[in-house]
């Protein structure tokens, strides 16, 4: 947890404008990180690259989606795709 902060602080000191984070098996969970994201960061916006929808009931995506992008103060950036 505490090297995601420190990744993403220094993405954001170096001038980058977007931090993405991966919806695969085995990586952490996009919107818990994104959340830790916005948390160590002030301008940087976050995205889920492209979140794997099968993975998702589509109610409890739509909320976590709401949810996480209120908490991050609307710096969020959503992908979505069938994961064909």
């Amino acid at each position: 947890m505490h090297e995601w902060r420190a990744k993403c602080r220094r993405a954001e000191e170096l001038g980058f404008d977007v931090v993405g984070v991966a919806d695969h098996l085995g990586f952490p969970a996009p919107f818990p990180a994104m959340v830790l994201a916005a948390e160590a960061t002030e301008r940087i916006r976050l995205t889920t690259f492209v979140l794997n929808t099968p993975f998702h009931n589509p109610a409890l995506l739509a909320r976590d989606v709401a949810s996480t992008d209120r908490f991050i103060d609307g710096r969020m950036e959503l992908g979505l795709d069938a994961g064909l």
